[in-house]
Order: C-alpha cells, then structure tokens, then sequence
C-alpha cells in the first residue's frame, strides 16, 4: 500500500513516483499541505507556520516518508504592502490542489543550497493589504517560470514561530536543521542519479 498522503495524490489525478514495478529508487514525491483556516475563521489568517512537507519515496522495496513544518503563505510583512518591494501590486500564492513538474532544482540562494524554481508554478495575487489569504478569481491567476517562488529557510540559526518577511510567497521551513534534514533527503534523488528536477505538489488539507 502507498501512504495516504499519495492515495490523495492519486485521487486528484496526480502522478505519484515510485508506485511502478520497477521503479527507481528515491524517486521524490514532494508535497506540501496547506493547512485550513484556523478554527472560527473562513481564510487563513497569516503569520505562522501551519502547513507540512513531505519527502515520500521507496528504498529498496519500502515507503519512506518524512515531513516537516513549513508555510506555503506568504508572511504578514508582504501581504500588508502587497509585496511593493518587489514592484507587485499582489503578494504571490502558489495554487494549490496542483501538481507542478519539474519545477525545483537544488541551487544557491542567499549564499545556501536551497530548491530553486526552474519550471512553471501558478500563483494568485493577494492585493488587499489585509493578514488573510485570498486566493480570487482563477482567472487572475498567473503561469511562469521566473517568479522565484523557492523552497528555503526561515532563520539559519533557530526555529521560527512568526512568518512577518520569511516568505513572500514562498515555502518556507521554520526550522534550520529541519531544512537541513529536509535538503539531504531530497538530494538523495540527485546522487542517485534518478534526476535533477523535483515536482511540487500543492494540497489543499482536506481532513
């Protein structure tokens, strides 16, 4: 049986790697959960770290997976000057029930390796200046490859509980040896030699 996390995937009809007889090892089903609004609430209301990311994979004839805390919501900071730092009149969301192939490869951010975007992520503006998550009209919603929209850090030298500029849109560990672990798993794929590129997939939490 393949864990429930990748059953979900499967019934969004999503690809899930490693499944196939023959399948190679450490092939990486990354994906992260979004978690629902907190209770009493009808959006998410940012600044904190709710949401999960999975590594899941097979060695060796066994399923492997390993989670770890994150945000997939940008941080206060940014949705209250619609991220004007960066010239934008929105604050960039990744979609999310999506599966996004090949779109993070290991690479040097700020001067650490962390999974940079090389492929394409959709992403809706949140615009209105407020501490909550509007996702909008899906037909606002924008495609591209070069939005920067990374998997990284919060602090390098200890776990973080508030999300204000950690992340503009992107995923973001709490936790610097969390990432660290997290980093090491992934790259397991790499030396591996089953490829280069990580598909992300973004769920919604749906319990």
């Amino acid at each position: 049986m393949i864990p429930v996390i990748l059953e979900r995937v499967k019934e969004l009809g999503f690809q899930v790697f490693g499944e196939a007889d023959g399948s190679a090892n450490y092939d990486m089903n990354m994906v992260a959960i979004r978690a629902k609004p907190q209770k009493g609430r009808k959006k998410i209301k940012a600044g904190e770290f709710r949401d999960l990311i999975f590594l899941v994979y097979r060695a060796q004839g066994q399923w492997i997976s390993k989670c770890w805390t994150c945000t997939t919501t940008p941080g206060t900071y940014y949705l209250k000057t619609a991220s004007k730092d960066f010239g934008q009149n929105g604050t960039a969301i990744v979609v999310a029930d999506r599966q996004y192939r090949g779109s993070h490869q290991v690479g040097m951010l700020r001067g650490y390796e962390a999974l940079r975007q090389v492929g394409n992520l959709t992403i809706a503006r949140d615009g209105n200046k407020d501490d909550l998550i509007d996702i909008g009209d899906p037909e606002t919603f924008k495609t591209g490859s070069k939005m920067a929209i990374n998997i990284h850090r919060a602090s390098a030298t200890k776990t973080s509980t508030v999300n204000s500029r950690w992340s503009a849109g992107c995923c973001v560990i709490n936790d610097p040896k969390a990432f660290a672990q997290f980093l090491n798993t992934a790259k397991l794929q790499v030396e591996h030699g089953v490829g280069k590129t990580f598909t992300f997939t973004i769920l919604d939490q749906w319990w």
